[in-house]
């Protein structure tokens, strides 16, 4: 049965999915709700069933705590150094408060390695995809990108016209503006900054419109752990101890 606290959750991180995928980005005072009313939910829950926040263990209810702390530990030194977004941060926060020892239907795995487990999965599955696409379709233009960026390229991004980039701007990061081949791009910047990037190059003239650019997807990250926190609490870690046992 799923813990009504875990149920709540998982409705607030859907809400705060939505957004992110709309605009990348979620108001402050959301996050900070949604940390208040999960926060209320455990003081009522443990008020009425005498019972402390976490759910029976095998494993002691320390190693938990110490797991999480460790692993909020590491996404935020990651969002440090802008390879994470804060809001990624913050939404991990949100599980370890909502489920601080496993999730429901979970035997032994700690919440926040479950849900980043599935986080995983998704971002292998797109990867998988993109590699097959750019393989298929692709092979002649990964040929032009220089050695040392060909296999990163074919891994994380796709050839798109700098003509549909300004007509359908979205939430893909051109990588080889003006013959500079990049690996990494600046995670805070709206479809708004990426076209004003384009014009600036194109005013610059070393880009054309009908030049070919290899852009890399900004994942909305929060959405996807929101999806990967409702995998938790249904299917639990059981398809996780089937697969390594």
């Amino acid at each position: 049965m799923v813990n009504p606290i875990e149920a709540i959750t998982a409705i607030i991180l859907v809400v705060m999915g939505y957004y992110d995928i709309k605009q990348r980005e979620v108001d402050a005072r959301l996050v900070a709700a949604s940390y208040a009313i999960i926060t209320i939910l455990w003081i009522l829950y443990t008020t009425t069933h005498h019972l402390l926040p976490h759910r029976n263990t095998i494993l002691p209810f320390k190693f938990y705590i110490i797991v999480d702390a460790l692993f909020i530990g590491i996404a935020s030194l990651l969002a440090f150094f802008e390879l994470f977004g804060w809001g990624d941060v913050a939404v991990l926060g949100l599980v370890v408060l909502a489920s601080p020892t496993t999730t429901s239907n979970s035997f032994v795995m700690p919440s926040i390695i479950l849900v980043l487990l599935y986080f995983s999965i998704m971002i292998i599955l797109f990867v998988l995809l993109n590699i097959a696409r750019n393989l298929m379709l692709h092979r002649e233009l990964l040929m032009k990108i220089p050695k040392r960026y060909r296999l990163t390229y074919t891994v994380i991004a796709k050839p798109v016209k700098v003509s549909d980039l300004l007509r359908r701007p979205s939430w893909w990061y051109p990588l080889n503006l003006c013959g500079k081949y990049h690996t990494r791009f600046n995670i805070y910047h709206n479809p708004e900054d990426i076209v004003k990037e384009i014009k600036k190059a194109l005013s610059r003239g070393c880009l054309k419109k009908s030049d070919i650019v290899w852009v890399t997807y900004g994942h909305p990250g929060i959405a996807q752990i929101a999806l990967a926190y409702f995998l938790s609490i249904i299917l639990g870690d059981k398809p996780f101890i089937y697969l390594f046992t």
